[in-house]
């Protein structure tokens, strides 16, 4: 609620936003700003209000906005460096890697179909479902990965990589979006607020599956090799032996 304070003794006008889907308190602070006089006065003709030191509300809102959007940043770097880490190429880490700004652009057409907008919470969503929707991109290449360690051409692994686990996939985005799908039904001022977040991770989690499905065993059959006789580098064989030494460990 934003209380307009007076510089005389008066009754306080507190304003609740009920529209509080996106924090769309952008548009509330125009539409309520006028010309009215300083003091924060209600303009009888216009039925507006001057909201005091409106400045501060925009800049509390852009620092949210700016914090949220380093987040999304930070977290689509460490996802990458993660997958870098255990797979060890970089031709195999951008193949599932562009399974996230894929999802994500792909759900911007569900927001406007609905009227959403980009905020806090639909940023928020995106930063949580940056981890969700690389897990099929990176099923679906592991399956194509071992079809070319059995000797198999590119396009011939893709094909049977992708229908092999391609049912295993769809059930990952399934059982992830059946998790935010009652948020988006809440009743109440918390599900009012909370159902662009789940409908936007919900969109971006299936936009992911079909990306797992045609976008992935396409990048795999043009860019992945047969990993016989290829020379690695030198990072990439310190990872191998650290894997190495951890597998003996857990043998033993």
């Amino acid at each position: 609620s934003l209380t307009i304070p007076m510089l005389r003794p008066s009754i306080a006008i507190a304003i609740v936003v009920e529209s509080i889907a996106a924090f769309q308190i952008f548009d509330v602070t125009w539409t309520l700003t006028a010309g009215a006089s300083a003091g924060g006065a209600i303009n009888p003709f216009t039925k507006t209000l001057m909201i005091w030191n409106y400045e501060l509300v925009f800049r509390d809102l852009r620092i949210g906005l700016g914090a949220a959007l380093s987040w999304l940043v930070l977290a689509m770097s460490l996802v990458i460096g993660v997958i870098f880490i255990f797979l060890r190429s970089w031709r195999a880490t951008l193949i599932p890697a562009v399974a996230i700004p894929v999802s994500i652009i792909a759900s911007f057409t569900v927001m406007a179909a609905l009227g959403y907008s980009i905020n806090v919470l639909t940023l928020l969503a995106f930063v949580l479902a940056i981890g969700l929707v690389v897990d099929d991109a990176i099923v679906v290449l592991e399956n194509i990965y071992r079809h070319l360690a059995m000797g198999e051409t590119p396009e011939e692994a893709a094909r049977r990589g992708r229908g092999e686990i391609g049912l295993a996939a769809v059930t990952i985005t399934l059982v992830d979006v059946v998790v935010f799908v009652p948020v988006a039904f809440m009743g109440g001022i918390v599900g009012r607020l909370l159902n662009e977040f789940a409908v936007t991770i919900c969109a971006a989690i299936l936009a992911s599956a079909v990306v797992s499905l045609t976008v992935t065993p396409m990048l795999a059959s043009r860019f992945l090799k047969n990993p016989h006789g290829e020379q690695h580098s030198a990072m990439y064989n310190a990872f191998e032996r650290a894997f190495d030494a951890s597998r003996d460990f857990y043998a033993w």
